[in-house]
């Protein structure tokens, strides 16, 4: 209840405070609801914003969107994986997303389980290699 009369209140300010602004022959009651549902607008993205920063704070786990950095890094980490060889992005793939053991790979793919780890072994290091090539350092300026 209380959540109410503060919401009432301070669409009272708001009217009072912006009173100049309104339309004369405009209607009161139009105007006085439309800046309630604003001053209740407000207040719901304001406690949204103070949920999820106490939620931070508290160190618990949080459901954020990712960054911009964090998208370009997964897009050009599936950019980079076009760059393997259809045989190393396979292993690579089966191994790491699928989970597969090297066994199970080696039966499916019809190669002998050596050549299996070989393939994955040449895979991670041109991966490694293809990331840390589009990794380029960060230029700060400096402010004054």
């Amino acid at each position: 209840m209380h959540v109410a009369d503060d919401l009432v209140q301070s669409c009272i300010e708001q009217a009072i405070v912006k009173w100049s602004s309104r339309r004369v022959d405009g209607n009161l009651y139009g105007w006085l609801c439309a800046i309630l549902y604003r001053q209740f607008l407000d207040g719901r993205r304001a406690s949204a914003r103070f949920n999820r920063w106490m939620d931070i704070l508290r160190g618990d786990d949080v459901d954020m969107a990712p960054s911009a950095e964090e998208t370009w890094e997964h897009r050009s980490s599936i950019e980079r994986l076009d760059d393997l060889s259809a045989e190393q992005r396979a292993v690579l793939l089966l191994v790491s997303v699928e989970g597969m053991t090297y066994q199970d790979i080696a039966e499916s793919l019809g190669v002998p389980i050596g050549t299996v780890m070989s393939r994955l072994s040449r895979a991670r290091k041109a991966f490694r290699q293809a990331m840390d090539a589009t990794k380029k350092p960060t230029k700060f300026r400096i402010v004054r």
